[in-house]
């Protein structure tokens, strides 16, 4: 009996994620998992630009963001871009799953041109890391509180995961940066570049999308928290004394975590 209600509890959790993130998070689960059981060999998943554009294993162009190797970095990793796709399909593009779905294909599209010359063949690190960068930017004044209680505004994020890696002995983080690129360019085409000409946008929604994710109703911006604990401002709403207002964005609910973060994977390293 104790152990029907622990997998109905683990159902009901993995069906109460949203529709992208669930996706997301089976498939890295389930392709790390298999591959680490010796089930699928990962040079079948990764990304190697021959075998896609000369022998047309296009699965290749998605399975590549999908595996990592097994260990306490990505299990932290695996964590860290749930909790933050989570938020951001829960706060931000709450009802607009056409929407996120547009952001994680012009990640993983824009990330596979740059792993062309780079030659990246293990590309989660660079999807997560866009992931946290458009978090990072949408929630830049909230503060978050990190390793040894160290408290700074989530803008800093990103870059402090970077200097984690440093840190651990990689000091050329090309995945991580690499995802703070693409994430960057995702934000500025989706967000600023609208701001400065008048509302016209370079990216958009496909209609296709809309079609298979249509927008949903109900939602209130804003999910529940992504993984670290916020410390908003302190300032009292007019009229109500000792009030604080919200952190515009994604507030309370969220729990303090200690990473610690491993450098990037290639094929062949730990």
């Amino acid at each position: 009996m104790a152990e029907r209600g622990v997998l109905d509890e683990v159902h009901a959790w993995f069906h109460s994620v949203p529709p992208v993130t669930r996706a997301l998070f089976a498939g890295i689960l389930g392709f790390s998992l298999a591959s680490g059981l010796n089930i699928i060999s990962p040079y079948q998943l990764l990304f190697v630009p021959d075998f896609v554009l000369k022998k047309y294993q296009l699965w290749r162009l998605v399975t590549a963001f999908l595996w990592q190797p097994l260990g306490f970095a990505f299990l932290m990793n695996l964590y860290f871009f749930y909790r933050n796709s989570n938020d951001l399909e829960t706060g931000l593009f709450v009802g607009r799953t056409a929407d996120y779905v547009t952001f994680i294909v012009f990640t993983m599209l824009t990330t596979c041109v740059a792993a062309y010359f780079f030659e990246l063949m293990v590309l989660f690190e660079p999807m997560m890391m866009a992931v946290v960068y458009v978090w990072a930017s949408h929630n830049s004044d909230s503060r978050v509180s990190f390793l040894f209680g160290i408290q700074f505004k989530a803008l800093y994020l990103p870059w402090a995961l970077v200097a984690m890696d440093v840190f651990q002995g990689n000091p050329y983080p090309i995945q991580k940066l690499l995802g703070i690129a693409v994430g960057f360019l995702y934000y500025y085409l989706d967000q600023t570049f609208p701001r400065q000409n008048n509302g016209r946008k370079l990216l958009v929604t496909p209609q296709i999308f809309y079609k298979w994710f249509p927008p949903a109703g109900g939602g209130v911006a804003g999910g529940a928290g992504a993984g670290y604990r916020f410390v908003p401002p302190v300032r009292p709403a007019a009229g109500v004394p000792g009030a604080r207002p919200g952190s515009g964005g994604t507030t309370g609910g969220g729990v303090t975590q200690r990473h610690t973060w491993g450098s990037g994977n290639r094929l062949g390293t730990d």
